[in-house]
This record gives structure tokens, sequence and C-alpha cells, in this order.
């Protein structure tokens, strides 16, 4: 079918996390079919009147891989009831896979930007601590330097470095 239905709910009307045994076949790549018996299962109670309401009879999940993470679940349900042949079924785990792979990238994508980020102020910090006039602007640096998360920093500067078992008295 062409028409597409978005149904609006809220958090507490989602589907629950899968179990950790349907996580395991999903991390396998065997999708879940699921029929009017076992389709409010997985479902928290805030949802199972709304698959009622809309006559919802069957349902498959298939896992979003990428290498030997799951990063997601796709969930197909219907009012009408569906066995998926097996080219199906392996079309649909296929979509899944390639979602997880883009999934994956986009990941990966973002984390190297991230790190990039904290490279570039880890340098432009180092270089202004080491343009630093003297101890007081240097911490200056340090300070503004950190997360908004830190109220609280201390430092404790030695007069000459610690060298294997030699301490200052």
């Amino acid at each position: 079918s062409t028409e597409t239905d978005v149904i609006e709910l809220t958090p507490a009307q989602t589907i629950a996390i899968p179990s950790p045994e349907d996580l395991q076949q999903l991390h396998a790549g065997l999708p879940i079919i699921l029929n009017e018996e076992t389709l409010g299962e997985n479902l928290t109670d805030g949802m199972r009147p709304y698959l009622k309401e809309m006559g919802l009879k069957w349902g498959a999940l298939f896992g979003m891989r990428s290498g030997n993470r799951l990063l997601g679940v796709i969930s197909l349900v219907d009012t009408d009831v569906h066995e998926l042949t097996e080219a199906e079924t392996n079309a649909y785990t296929t979509l899944a896979d390639q979602i997880g792979v883009v999934l994956h990238s986009r990941q990966l994508l973002e984390l190297s930007q991230r790190a990039h980020t904290m490279t570039s102020q880890l340098v432009q910090t180092n270089r202004a601590i080491s343009e630093a006039v003297d101890y007081d602007e240097m911490i200056q640096v340090i300070l503004s330097s950190l997360p908004e998360q830190v109220t609280l920093a201390g430092f404790l500067i030695f007069d000459s470095p610690i060298v294997g078992t030699t301490y200052p008295t």
C-alpha cells in the first residue's frame, strides 16, 4: 500500500524495549514475527488499547545492524496478517542492515567531529598556556578552557618536578 498513516503517541504509549532474548535474536539478523496472540507481549500497557483500537494483527521486528553492533529496531505493524516469503524477509533484513550501516556511519562522523573540535580546543589551550607570561595567566587560560560543568578546580605546581622516588620535603 502507498498510503501511510502517522499515529501520534506519547512516550508512555510507545513500544517497549525488546527483551534481551529478542535483542539477541535481532542482533543475529533474525527477524521477530508477531501475530495477534503475541503482538502485545512486547508493548507497554499504554500501547495495548491503541493496538486493539487500530485493529493491528501482525508485526515484524528487524534489527538495524552494522558489523557486530545492533543500533536499533525497525518495527512493522499491520491490520492484516502477512506471511513473509524468504525473499521479503531477506529484503527487510537487508534494508534494516543498510539503515544500521548509515546510522553507524553517522555516529562515527559525529564522534569524529567532536574529537576534531576537542583537538582544536586543546591545541588552542596549549598555545595560550605556552604564551602565558606567568603562572597566574597560565591558570586563567586553563580555567577558561574547562567545561561549564566544572565549578571548582585546584592546582598544585611544584617548584621542581618529582623524578623517581625523590619527593619534595
